[in-house]
């Protein structure tokens, strides 16, 4: 059975026998020891050539959880993010259409007809109940909102067209 600071098995054996930890190798590694015990598991290191290896091998798990170097920007990333900043300082609106793909304003466009047309469809549909009269005895049925907006713009055009306007 393996502990966590020096179980069984010989590199945990010897680090438990010479009252050395995981934690106190790492502590060097990371040189947060006080000189008094660095000294001390220093000696024991070179001493013990078990507690040599365990040293190495967290040194070497140690190193390895290093991050890579970073990576280099993609060709003409600089010149795109210039070109932005020089657009949002200009006054162009962050999220502007025009950096949508076609296939995205298209299908914005079918999606806002698509609901105008069911908008009109609902309320063009709408029946009010057989014998339905409001508070006033008056019956509820009246123009659908497709026929009152219909009606709205026919005058008007009647309307301009007195007036002697074209379109």
């Amino acid at each position: 059975m393996s502990g966590r600071n020096g179980g069984t098995g010989p590199t945990g054996e010897a680090a438990a026998v010479a009252g050395i930890t995981d934690r106190e190798l790492m502590r060097l590694l990371h040189e947060e020891l006080p000189a008094q015990r660095r000294q001390e598991i220093e000696a024991a290191v070179a001493r013990r050539p078990e507690i040599a290896a365990r040293l190495a091998r967290l040194a070497t798990v140690w190193e390895g959880l290093e991050l890579p170097p970073a990576a280099p920007p993609p060709a003409g990333y600089a010149a795109r993010v210039a070109a932005r900043a020089a657009a949002l300082a200009a006054g162009e609106p962050a999220l502007a259409w025009r950096w949508a793909p076609v296939w995205v304003r298209a299908s914005a466009a079918l999606v806002l007809a698509a609901g105008i047309a069911l908008g009109a469809l609902v309320t063009s549909r709408v029946e009010t109940p057989a014998g339905a009269a409001g508070q006033d005895g008056s019956s509820l049925a009246g123009p659908t909102l497709a026929e009152t907006w219909a009606e709205t713009f026919s005058e008007a055009r009647v309307a301009e067209d007195a007036a002697g306007g074209s379109r």
